[in-house]
């Protein structure tokens, strides 16, 4: 995450573009949460189903997606 703060929750949407712009398997879903106005905060409530049903991404995008998200969230509370 070079260059991103290690406060996800602060994250602008911006970032959190650059971010799924720089993950080899996530890359094509960057503009879906510039789109979608996608911040810190919003990205740490993602889940898959409003992945899938809100943003209508396929189930294994979104699964991909998520372990993103998941791996975030590790990072975010090991550092609070």
């Amino acid at each position: 995450m070079a260059g991103l703060s290690s406060n996800i929750r602060n994250w602008s949407v911006e970032q959190v573009v650059q971010y799924f712009e720089s993950t080899q398997d996530c890359r094509d879903y960057a503009e879906v949460f510039q789109e979608q106005d996608i911040d810190g905060s919003a990205l740490l409530l993602l889940t898959h189903e409003s992945l899938v049903k809100c943003l209508g991404i396929k189930l294994g995008r979104a699964l991909k997606i998520m372990l993103h998200v998941d791996e975030l969230k590790k990072h975010q509370d090991s550092s609070e």
